[in-house]
């Protein structure tokens, strides 16, 4: 009675909602596929069942499925297969990281035509970017503290862009540029890397037009701000990133909101747009910190930070 008195004086004025994030772990189960046999009464024609779907690894126990996990976990996470194993272990799935590893490489064979017509479709695109990174490999035939590398190659539109990996035991020219050949010959394009000069030379054997990336000329002008003071206090790495390499990214922080905003409309940023933006705002803007650079060139100590 006094409960119902009670509610009697308060009117409801709206909620509060508090959200948290739920997590439930990744389910694992069995996978049966069951084929009927059947043998006609008629005739002596033997047995008959159907043909056993198609897998990439037909002799294993590993659905699709798994192996993507484990693909993914590997490469995309870099998370080692042994730990994967172990998570998996967590959920009763008793898989030796051998075996697990043997899976992925026997994917990784079977790949390998669909990375040649990946490495086909990449070369048709007018512009490559392409850069490579230190990879350690202890079984190898130099030393295990030798520097291994992985060559990364990116070419096409936003949303279809194709991304490669290669392992280049060395970094040599031609290396790097066996890399840009195709079934048709050389590649015949434009080239986007980080000014390394071994590209310098592929780009001249190729007779590519050789451009470099804003990123990496950030990243040096940055290092230059922190050691580069003139006596009246003006630091000119700084005014470099601020007054002109700034503006670039501002651009290209618009030309990334309009893409987001196509993209929930459904729709695709058109290209023709991107490059007037870039010509209207951002070529007179590299092209007044080239000349300015070419007039500061010649008064910077040749071996200094700038």
């Amino acid at each position: 009675m006094f409960a119902r008195v009670w509610a009697g004086y308060f009117d409801g004025i709206g909620e509060e909602v508090s959200e948290r994030y739920h997590y439930e772990a990744p389910k694992v189960w069995v996978e049966r596929h069951i084929r009927p046999k059947y043998a006609p009464e008629c005739c002596h024609q033997g047995v008959h069942i159907a043909p056993p779907r198609p897998h990439i690894l037909p002799k294993t126990n590993a659905s699709a499925s798994l192996l993507t996990h484990l693909i993914t976990s590997k490469f995309v996470d870099g998370l080692p297969i042994y730990r994967v194993c172990g998570q998996l272990e967590r959920q009763q799935v008793h898989l030796s990281s051998g075996v697990a590893g043997g899976w992925v490489n026997e994917v990784g064979e079977k790949m390998l035509p669909l990375i040649n017509l990946m490495h086909e479709e990449l070369l048709t695109h007018p512009l490559i970017q392409m850069d490579e990174t230190y990879l350690q490999v202890v079984r190898s035939d130099k030393a295990p503290t030798s520097d291994h590398y992985m060559a990364v190659r990116a070419a096409g539109p936003p949303g279809k862009r194709t991304i490669l990996f290669n392992y280049e035991a060395s970094r040599t020219t031609e290396a790097l540029q066996n890399l840009l050949f195709g079934p048709k010959g050389p590649y015949r394009g434009k080239l986007v890397t980080d000014g390394l000069e071994l590209y310098d030379t592929v780009a001249e054997n190729l007779k590519l037009i050789h451009l470099g990336c804003l990123q990496h000329c950030r990243s040096y002008f940055n290092k230059a701000a922190k050691v580069t003071e003139l006596p009246s206090g003006r630091n000119l790495a700084r005014v470099a990133i601020e007054d002109d390499i700034r503006q670039v990214y501002a651009v290209e922080r618009q030309i990334k909101t309009l893409r987001e905003e196509a993209e929930s409309r459904g729709e695709a940023l058109s290209l023709d747009l991107v490059l007037k933006l870039r010509q209207e705002k951002s070529a007179p803007v590299m092209a007044a910190f080239k000349k300015w650079v070419d007039e500061l060139l010649q008064g910077v100590p040749p071996k200094s930070a700038l």
